[in-house]
């Protein structure tokens, strides 16, 4: 290597404080230039050079989860690769040339023999390995955290998602069949006689009290029951008797309860009158959804909230017990095939903790 190279790598800050007699440190090395685009080292590389950098520019990344993350960009005056010749593993990243570089670098061997005979190169060395470790150590954790994060927002998106697409579905529904009932209320209006309304009223409730009551069915019980009472409505005239079975059956109503009801009703207001009585057990149904699913977004945002503690203080006391149901609560996605067994002893008392870290 000429004297002039020489003073130009002995220019950088690493190698600033050599003296005239430690110069032999660098004399072992060589410079080499490298177009942009260049992949210099692959990430698992065996280590073999260190590398100072002259002049252009180098990008560092690392693959997480076969995603390329940018770590820090090295420019002219910087160095690299003392982590891998130090530790004796492969590279931890992949390294780019982004810029045309002019880059100085010495093969393990003569890496060694530097940090052996000049301590103020060493010194340096060290304590950027040292800081550059930490910070690694420090991204790789802090990265962990976040995809963790990452998979329970998608976990909760999609446990939020399905209570509110069925708000959404029920509500126009709920629209629909509100229309329905105010036109029939006007055509039942026209036949029908006061004592007639009470009676129709009085059968809603019981229909109603019935609905909520009612057990599910196994498939050929309830196909079996819809038959029957389908056959019942097409003989008494009852259009579209077919939709109004599978309503009647869910709400555990029978012909004999229908004919009770229809006998103590004008002729001419029995199709507008079952017609009302399904679509107030659609209402009563649907605001039963809106309730079941708005109730179900309010628990989970109370579970985020109580696994956050958020509006809190970070140190508190907290009831483990809490913690572990909030918990449950936010990993609901995940258990959706797993039994959860609880045995907890709710003598225990409760500590003093940081809540959101302990979930």
């Amino acid at each position: 290597m000429d004297d002039a190279l020489l003073q130009t790598i002995r220019q950088a800050a690493l190698f600033a404080g050599l003296k005239d007699d430690q110069l032999d440190c660098i004399r072992r090395g060589e410079v080499i230039q490298v177009p942009a685009g260049t992949i210099l080292v692959s990430q698992e590389e065996p280590a073999e050079f260190f590398f100072l950098n002259l002049k252009g520019e180098v990008r560092i990344s690392r693959l997480y989860d076969n995603q390329e993350v940018l770590l820090g960009v090295n420019r002219a005056g910087m160095f690299m690769g003392e982590i891998p010749l130090l530790l004796n593993s492969p590279w931890l990243a992949i390294v780019r040339v982004s810029k045309p570089a002019r880059l100085f670098r010495l093969n393990q061997e003569n890496f060694w023999r530097m940090l052996s005979t000049c301590p103020t190169v060493g010194k340096e060395v060290f304590r950027t390995a040292a800081n550059r470790l930490r910070n690694l150590e420090g991204y790789s954790h802090q990265r962990q955290k976040l995809v963790s994060l990452g998979t329970m927002a998608a976990g909760l998106a999609h446990e939020l998602n399905n209570p509110a697409a069925a708000t959404r579905r029920a509500a126009a529904q709920l629209h629909e069949t509100v229309g329905a009932v105010q036109t029939l209320i006007c055509q039942l209006g026209k036949v029908m006689k006061p004592d007639d309304w009470e009676h129709l009223l009085a059968a809603e409730q019981d229909a109603t009290r019935r609905s909520n009551e009612a057990s599910p069915l196994d498939s050929l019980t309830r196909s079996d029951r819809e038959e029957a009472l389908t056959r019942w409505l097409d003989q008494h005239g009852i259009s579209e008797g077919w939709r109004l079975a599978s309503s009647f059956v869910s709400a555990g109503l029978d012909a004999d309860w229908l004919g009770a009801v229809t006998e103590k009703l004008a002729a001419n207001s029995h199709t507008a009158a079952l017609n009302w009585l399904d679509a107030r057990l659609s209402l009563h149904s649907l605001l039963k959804l809106v309730d079941q699913s708005t109730g179900r977004v309010a628990e989970l945002v109370k579970a985020i909230k109580a696994y956050t503690h958020m509006d809190q203080s970070p140190m508190q006391e907290v009831d483990v017990h809490e913690g572990i149901e909030s918990t449950l609560t936010m990993l609901g996605y995940k258990l959706k095939n797993v039994q959860v067994v609880r045995a907890f002893d709710h003598s225990a008392p409760r500590i003093m903790a940081y809540g959101s870290e302990l979930n």
